[in-house]
């Protein structure tokens, strides 16, 4: 198949140097038959890390999650938009950033919630509410970062440098394998920072390096046009899943493929590039 879409394009797979995908079986498959290197995604890594991170608070994550999925039905619903124009939001297990946005979204409509009688019973009360209210600022650093990854301007150097000094705060993400020997009951507390993004401070050097000596090492200058993420053909297939509605199901191969080469290169088009190629 690999060979199929680069022949359209007069490509060889010699042309190829590296592959940057999740580190999946099939994946590995891929790049061993290919006899490519394969590049781990830095937000594949991220997401494994920081779900290891939270898994000392998945019984509290799983109770407001739980709360959400009631408010969510249409009785529910209906009774909560009387009472605020905020909707409930549950979290995606594949995107941890979820987990961030559904905890944030628990404390500003809790006491719209509480208004709603049939859901009385999910709503975490004491430890359990006191731990997920303790939650947001970790989160938010750790948002900070998934931000930056997915920042098309990131490059290898860029999540080296925000990596380092995450394993300094966050002893759980300092091997791949997320070793649990490596988790310290301090690492769901960081040194305290009055920043406004977590990343920033990190990517600005005003964070302590973690080597006070740093041994000079010299890379290929291929490493530098190596992306970090694959996030690019992630978008590119949700787009695709846009473009191809129930109402688009009979689209043509080729109409399709334009309009999704249009999607993806929007930045250098617009409406007078269209006036001149007509």
């Amino acid at each position: 198949m690999f060979k199929c879409v680069l022949s359209r394009y007069n490509k060889t797979i010699s042309m190829v140097a590296f592959l940057v995908a999740d580190n999946c079986s099939i994946n590995k498959r891929i790049a061993t038959l290919l006899d490519l290197p394969l590049v781990r995604c830095a937000s594949h890594r991220y997401n494994l890390a920081v779900n290891r991170s939270l898994a000392p608070y998945e019984a509290e994550l799983a109770a407001v999650n739980d709360l959400m999925v009631q408010l969510r039905h249409c009785n529910n619903a209906a009774e909560l938009a009387k009472h605020t124009e905020l909707k409930p939001i549950k979290r995606n297990t594949i995107r941890w950033s979820s987990t961030f946005e559904m905890i944030h979204r628990y404390k500003r409509i809790r006491d719209a919630i509480r208004q709603v009688e049939a859901v009385e019973e999910f709503i975490p009360t004491g430890a359990t509410h006191k731990k997920v209210v303790g939650l947001p600022e970790h989160l938010k650093k750790l948002d900070s970062v998934c931000k930056v990854l997915q920042d098309d301007r990131t490059a290898m150097a860029d999540v080296r440098v925000l990596f380092d000094p995450l394993i300094d705060d966050y002893l759980v993400m300092a091997s791949h394998d997320f070793r649990a020997q490596a988790r310290k009951s301090c690492s769901h507390q960081p040194s305290e920072r009055k920043e406004d993004s977590y990343a920033v401070e990190i990517l600005r050097g005003s964070k302590k390096k973690r080597n006070a000596v740093a041994q000079s090492v010299s890379y290929s200058e291929l490493a530098k046009m190596v992306p970090p993420t694959s996030n690019t053909v992630e978008r590119l297939f949700s787009q695709c899943k846009l473009i191809l509605t129930p109402q688009c199901a009979c689209l043509l191969p080729a109409n399709f493929e334009i309009l999704a080469f249009l999607r993806v290169n929007r930045d250098l088009w617009n409406a007078s590039t269209l006036v001149d190629v007509e």
